[in-house]
């Protein structure tokens, strides 16, 4: 029994295996070749894209002429008058070329050949040209030989004017998405975004039902950072191809881009229709990691911390990550877990050492216990760290060493981060803030969104923690809560010091901590 075992990297970046046995292949062919467009049928998406992608393989081992005898007799006898029969024989060797390259049958010379003869015995036939359009514009793709891909698209584009079905279902995937799937994915011969674009706009124009066009061009939309029109196209897809998980998969993330931008319009209403579409992800995708890490991501923006904690440790159940258990130590940090925190990011340290957002999280934990000896140790574990360049890390190490004594050299270390500092105009703000360049006032009025006052309330109620005055430190604590960016390290700083000043001082744990004093 033969098997077969190719490599190829999908659209999604993974690396996926595929196994085959030969006395399977003709059935699998018939799986990958003809695409369905609407609802449940549409079953061929995952292999429709394989296909594409394995045309680059081709390339890659060579393309060579290797006719069966049977299939270079019948084309060579000159009474060889069945024009379907030829063009069958081009459809099925058009299919193996997509599925096996590997494989002598599998030939692009054969099904230029029979779509030749049959264009021969029947000049006018729209199928001939169909078969031999999209025979040469392969061969062209693979051989980077553009004269012979854009003839090639003349013969297709003649033949689907004469008859429009056959850019429809029950035949080869649009010729336009094909190319430009396979040159998205090409190394040697990577095409433009525009260009793409243009090849799939024009597979949608003829193909306006074809799923995986509007999945390819959401995805380039999305890397253009045009979130709209990437969102636009995804829901199309999703639309047409409602049991494909990578689809719904896709049109979940998209909508975690508005909350990247902190655009406070939107993000809470984003984050639940992503998590309405991950639900559906979910279900078809049971066992991808992402999905759940996803879903837990925006469970948080919306605070609902044990739903968050949940998927998260679904996601590490499945496939265990620096990243995941970066994402659950936050969680528990928003729930008030500050010892399942530290050991999470701990963890999330370990599993990928070159994890930045995860340092110094240990550090946090440590000064919101008010064990600022512990905290100014693992702070100035990174302080030299030039990939560690977020700004929250030194306002903390900069509390953390004036509760502890120091805040001369809290103050020193500001003053250098500042001198090299490429942040935004916020940033800038809040680091001017703790230098005493503004006060409280002038940066509450440059905090023109919820995101930036969040982190305004907290750090002035940080400063008047220090000082002593722990009813202010409390009063802008609260207005930090009802910010309600419940994502935020300061909107958990807040709600964790804030309980910890209505406590009292004797819940403190470290005794070198005395406000007002440094």
């Amino acid at each position: 029994m033969v098997k077969a075992i190719i490599f190829w990297e999908s659209p999604w970046g993974m690396i996926i295996k595929w196994k085959k046995r030969k006395k399977n292949l003709k059935p699998r062919l018939a799986l990958g070749l003809f695409h369905k467009h609407k609802g449940t049928r549409m079953k061929n998406f995952t292999m429709i894209l394989r296909a594409a992608l394995m045309v680059t393989v081709i390339g890659a081992v060579g393309c060579r002429s290797m006719q069966t005898p049977a299939v270079k007799s019948y084309l060579d006898k000159s009474k060889a008058t069945d024009v379907y029969a030829c063009l069958a024989i081009s459809k099925d060797y058009l299919s193996k070329v997509f599925m096996d390259p590997m494989d002598k049958l599998n030939n692009l010379e054969t099904a230029i050949d029979a779509a030749e003869k049959a264009r021969t015995l029947q000049p006018d036939l729209p199928e001939a040209s169909y078969y031999l359009g999209y025979g040469m514009s392969l061969k062209g793709v693979v051989f980077r030989d553009e004269a012979k891909i854009s003839l090639g698209m003349t013969y297709y584009k003649n033949a689907i004017t004469k008859k429009p079905a056959m850019a429809g279902p029950g035949y080869l995937p649009p010729l336009p998405f094909m190319i430009a799937v396979i040159k998205m994915n090409s190394k040697l011969n990577r095409i433009t975004d525009d260009h793409a674009i243009q090849l799939l706009e024009e597979a949608i124009k003829n193909s306006p039902e074809f799923a995986p066009a509007h999945f390819e061009l959401s995805k380039i939309y999305r890397r253009q950072k045009k979130y709209e029109l990437a969102l636009q196209q995804a829901r199309v897809a999703a639309e047409l191809a409602p049991n494909e998980g990578v689809i719904q998969k896709e049109l979940g993330l998209l909508y975690g881009n508005y909350i990247e931008d902190r655009n406070e319009l939107v993000f809470e209403a984003a984050a639940k229709k992503g998590i309405e579409a991950l639900k559906a992800a979910v279900k078809l995708n049971p066992k991808d990691p992402e999905i759940h890490e996803a879903l837990g991501f925006y469970y948080g923006v919306l605070g609902m911390f044990e739903l968050k904690a949940f998927e998260m440790d679904t996601a590490i159940g499945i496939k265990p990550t620096g990243f995941n258990s970066f994402e659950l130590g936050n969680t528990y940090l928003a729930m008030g877990h500050i010892d399942k925190a530290r050991t999470a990011y701990l963890q999330a340290v370990k599993t990928d050492p070159a994890l930045t957002k995860a340092k110094g999280l240990s550090g946090y934990c440590d000064y919101l216990e008010n064990r600022f000896d512990k905290a100014c140790s693992e702070f100035g574990r990174y302080a030299e760290d030039q990939s560690l360049k977020e700004l929250n890390r030194k306002l903390w190490y900069y509390y953390a060493l004036w509760g502890n004594g120091k805040k001369p050299n809290g103050d020193e270390i500001l003053s250098r981060f500042s001198n090299a500092f490429t942040g935004n105009d916020w940033e800038r703000a809040l680091l001017d803030f703790h230098l005493s360049r503004i006060d409280e006032t002038q940066l509450l009025s440059k905090a023109k969104t919820r995101f930036e006052q969040c982190e305004a309330l907290y750090y002035i109620g940080c400063r008047y923690r220090h000082e002593g005055d722990k009813n202010r430190a409390e009063s802008y604590f609260r207005k930090a809560l009802d910010t309600r960016i419940y994502s935020f390290y300061e909107y958990a700083g807040a709600r964790i010091l804030l309980k910890s000043l209505s406590q009292g001082s004797a819940n403190q744990k470290d005794e070198k901590f005395l406000p007002g004093k440094s």
